[in-house]
């Protein structure tokens, strides 16, 4: 439909305008975040795994997509009693810490990183067009990274088996919090600085020590983002410089 051909303009417009700039580019929405497991950053976790990889066929691929997993609103209800204290509860992410204990299936709702090298038209989950003919996609193991999908419930696909399939059986997950205090810190003083806790010398009702800056410390990389909707319904886009 005329969406879904919209959406291949802002899309694309981010593969061309960064496809000499940086090795890899993710299209990711805002409720979601590709979380490495054992590394600190996109840049170590994408160097891993091109060498898992490269194991078993020596070629580098078009894509390298991340299983989704859902964080849903009601698993932290469910779990815990109000908020966490020491996070403040406007940052979503950081709050819910509980999971779905299964993936959706491999192939399904997945995300990527999208080698510019060889892909020539993205969508949304997997490339279009490649250099070649033929789109080769790298499934990550999850023990490496997976896509975490923060929702109030499952996309309209999977509604009927949501409750069983992801809603029943549920997992903490605090990976995210290996980043917390920097983004605490990074995101309060953002935030005091454009006066949304009423004025400049007004504290924020979280405070957190600033920790030392450290690349190596938060999930970047030479990656490039374009952020689209809320959720998988709603795909406006944008650029990300």
């Amino acid at each position: 439909n005329n969406k879904r051909q919209n959406e291949l303009i802002p899309y694309n417009d981010c593969l061309y305008r960064n496809m000499y700039r940086y090795e890899y580019i993710a299209l990711l929405d805002i409720d979601e975040v590709i979380m490495p497991l054992n590394h600190n950053n996109w840049s170590s976790l994408m160097d891993a795994v091109i060498k898992e990889s490269l194991k078993v066929k020596n070629e580098s691929r078009a894509s390298y997509n991340f299983r989704n997993v859902y964080f849903m609103d009601e698993m932290l209800e469910s779990h815990e009693h109000g908020h966490f204290k020491d996070i403040p509860p406007y940052l979503h992410m950081l709050q819910h810490v509980y999971r779905s204990a299964n993936y959706t299936k491999p192939g399904q709702y997945v995300k990527c990183f999208h080698n510019p090298e060889k892909a020539l038209i993205l969508h949304n989950h997997f490339p279009l067009g490649c250099l070649g003919g033929v789109c080769t996609s790298y499934p990550v193991d999850t023990e490496l990274a997976h896509l975490q999908h923060y929702r109030n419930d499952c996309v309209s696909t999977l509604k009927k088996s949501c409750a069983e399939s992801f809603k029943k059986n549920s997992v903490k997950d605090t990976t995210i919090w290996r980043y917390k205090d920097e983004l605490i810190s990074r995101t309060t003083t953002s935030l005091m600085r454009m006066g949304f806790f009423g004025g400049s010398g007004q504290s924020a009702p979280v405070t957190q020590s600033t920790p030392p800056l450290n690349a190596q410390s938060s999930a970047n990389g030479d990656v490039r983002l374009a952020v689209n909707g809320e959720n998988a319904d709603n795909n406006d886009t944008k650029n990300v410089p």
